[in-house]
């Protein structure tokens, strides 16, 4: 998976050279963004296995699980990976979606406590950038 991750890392960052300094997007404008990923919108997740499904879902890593929970309008699903919408997802009943709210922003808060504590620059990733540790923390390795 990580070496997958730094062969995608490597090619988003000879395309756009800023990624080599942060791999953070979060002041990046909207159309900057979109156009990276519009370019790489088809490179697969680094964890997805040959036969389509995810190789770390058992353990839900931070960034699958920042994603959000995936809300719906009970026609679409919105937010979540593309893996996780190309297969059938169960929603919670309404009952419980009040419960989501709370959760997302526990989860917000949490994030946000993360970032602060491992003085990290922002928290909008491109995906490849969440599997290598190093670069995101800053605590040594290349993206070569």
């Amino acid at each position: 998976m990580q070496d997958k991750a730094r062969e995608q890392v490597n090619q988003l960052c000879v395309f756009e050279p800023r990624l080599m300094t942060s791999p953070f997007v979060d002041y990046w404008s909207d159309d900057e963004t979109d156009r990276l990923t519009t370019r790489f919108d088809s490179l697969p997740c680094p964890a997805l296995e040959p036969d389509g499904r995810c190789g770390l879902y058992e353990f839900r890593p931070l960034v699958c699980r920042s994603m959000g929970i995936p809300s719906d309008d009970g026609l679409t699903v919105t937010g979540a990976c593309a893996v996780q919408t190309s297969v059938p997802l169960i929603r919670l009943s309404k009952s419980l979606r009040g419960e989501e709210d709370v959760l997302a922003r526990i989860e917000a808060q949490q994030l946000t406590h993360l970032r602060m504590t491992l003085n990290v620059q922002g928290e909008e990733l491109l995906l490849p950038y969440a599997f290598l540790s190093e670069i995101v923390t800053g605590s040594g390795g290349d993206t070569s």
